[in-house]
């Protein structure tokens, strides 16, 4: 469909930019048209139906030799559930560790800190706490450093469902 100069565009077309050739002011939207609103809650409920779930990945990420303590605060943006928790450091060798805590409101979600001593894999956290809710607060801390580990990697990640 190509648009001519002073086209009515019927009820129930989608106007895309393959159908807009002529000059925007020349085009008039009949009244009870298709709105952008409608075509982007279309869009969102067809993205529901294909993938009810939403994942958003909270990275802390410190460069260089790690010394003394670290935090970073996060504010949950909707209902959520914490489905994991993982950290690792570029350069650790024998001798170096790092401690990893993630916290929900000032009270710890994991079962128990993640050590990270002498290994440069991913180590994974278990979650213990997982339920979030709009506005919660997430911590990461990072503590006990011993002998200078390098660059510290740190994800949490959070699913939200959407209503």
């Amino acid at each position: 469909m190509t648009l001519l100069a002073a086209q009515i565009i019927p009820a129930g077309v989608i106007v895309t930019d393959a159908i807009l050739n002529a000059p925007l002011e020349a085009c008039r939207v009949r009244i009870n048209a298709v709105t952008s609103d409608q075509i982007v809650n279309a869009a969102v409920t067809n993205a529901k139906k294909q993938e009810p779930n939403s994942y958003v990945c909270l990275s802390f990420f410190v460069a260089g030799a790690l010394a003394g303590t670290y935090e970073k605060r996060f504010k949950v943006p909707a209902i959520a559930t914490i489905v994991a928790v993982y950290a690792r450091t570029d350069t650790n060798v024998a001798g170096e560790s790092v401690d990893v805590d993630v916290e929900k409101n000032d009270t710890s979600i994991l079962s128990a800190a993640i050590t990270i001593a002498a290994d440069t894999t991913w180590q994974t956290g278990t979650v213990s706490t997982s339920a979030v809710a709009l506005g919660d607060e997430i911590s990461i801390f990072v503590d006990n450093i011993a002998n200078t580990p390098e660059n510290l990697s740190v994800d949490v990640w959070i699913k939200i469902a959407h209503l």
